[in-house]
């Protein structure tokens, strides 16, 4: 269980890390009573200074609308800021949901090549050793792509 007071303490004193760990604990309700507007106000507060998983997971708040008007196209405009540099932790995670939201045209038409290219830029990413639930439904989608071509 994550030691909320002083992470409080540490993001309210401006720490990037403290407030995207507290936004994240707010956001999935870890050690503190789930409230999407303190996930909101702390993982905008982490975006702000740059952290790559404050972005994402605003990105999530927006596709699903948790706590906010759902924003699709906003959305996409922070999962894309994510996946965009391949050397970010989070790219492979905004790649899925970029294919993902493409796919099921979730508040924007659907888009199968976009779909396919988020995707195959997930696959670029991931290691010969690498097996995730993700990285399979990426490859299947690839492989069901290619073969309609």
């Amino acid at each position: 269980m994550p030691n909320v007071a002083e992470m409080r303490q540490k993001a309210e004193a401006g720490s990037c890390v403290n407030q995207c760990m507290l936004g994240l604990c707010y956001l999935y309700g870890d050690g503190v009573e789930l409230d999407y507007q303190e996930a909101f106000r702390w993982l905008s507060a982490a975006a702000a200074q740059g952290a790559s998983r404050a972005v994402l997971n605003l990105g999530y708040m927006y596709a699903e609308g948790l706590g906010i008007p759902q924003d699709v196209r906003e959305a996409v405009r922070l999962f894309t800021a994510v996946a965009s540099p391949s050397d970010s932790s989070d790219a492979f995670a905004a790649r899925i949901e970029l294919a993902r939201i493409f796919l099921k045209g979730r508040g924007i038409p659907p888009d199968g090549d976009e779909a396919l290219k988020w995707y195959s830029a997930a696959i670029a990413l991931a290691t010969d050793d690498e097996d995730s639930e993700e990285l399979r439904e990426a490859k299947a989608y690839v492989t069901i792509g290619r073969k309609k071509d």
